[in-house]
């Protein structure tokens, strides 16, 4: 018999049960909200049994936020516009865009009061989308955009902060006429 090499399985059982539980929990919230958020119609969606579920989220809470947080890195991509200013606009726009959203309002409530996660689980989540986000910052450095001492992670957290606070005290989805000022504001600041 000839050599064989082993065959990967490109995500498993694993992964597409978790993708499958990800994808019923965002239906669920869309379609019930986030307070008649049940376990048991996520796994009925999911086609899955609830102790799958509860084995690997442990609560309720878990999910919803791993759901969300998984649910916002799809929808708010970073973008590559050739351009400090189109970045920043384009994210800006995008996460208003999804704050303004059943899903977006839920995880700003989620990340505001530390639904479901310890502060650390949000903490790192929080870190590593300002790291990805932070990606802007840098190709702006390499085209001369802005000085190489420009902190990216502080421009990332100026942009988005005043968003989710719109979103969650005001409950206000920030104009693009807002975002254009926010943008200027940053921008001169990393002059």
């Amino acid at each position: 018999m000839a050599d064989q090499e082993p065959r990967s399985r490109p995500g498993g059982r694993s992964a597409r049960v978790r993708r499958a539980v990800l994808e019923a929990s965002a239906k669920t919230i869309r379609d019930h909200g986030f307070e008649a958020f049940a376990i048991k119609d996520v796994a009925a969606e999911a086609g899955v049994h609830e102790t799958s579920i509860y084995r690997r989220w442990g609560t309720r809470e878990a999910l919803i936020l791993d759901a969300l947080l998984d649910d916002s890195a799809q929808n708010v991509p970073i973008p590559d516009t050739g351009s400090l200013r189109g970045d920043l606009t384009t994210l800006a726009n995008g996460l208003a865009d999804f704050l303004d959203t059943p899903h977006g309002r839920a995880l700003s409530l989620a990340l505001m009061t530390g639904t479901g996660r310890s502060v650390d689980g949000i903490r790192d989540y929080l870190g590593r989308r300002l790291s990805i986000a932070g990606e802007v910052v840098h190709r702006a450095v390499r085209r001369g955009e802005v000085s190489p001492t420009t902190d990216p992670i502080v421009v990332i957290e100026a942009l988005i902060g005043p968003l989710h606070f719109r979103a969650f005290m005001f409950h206000q989805k920030p104009d693009e006429a807002f975002v254009d000022r926010l943008v200027d504001l940053i921008i001169t600041g990393t002059r």
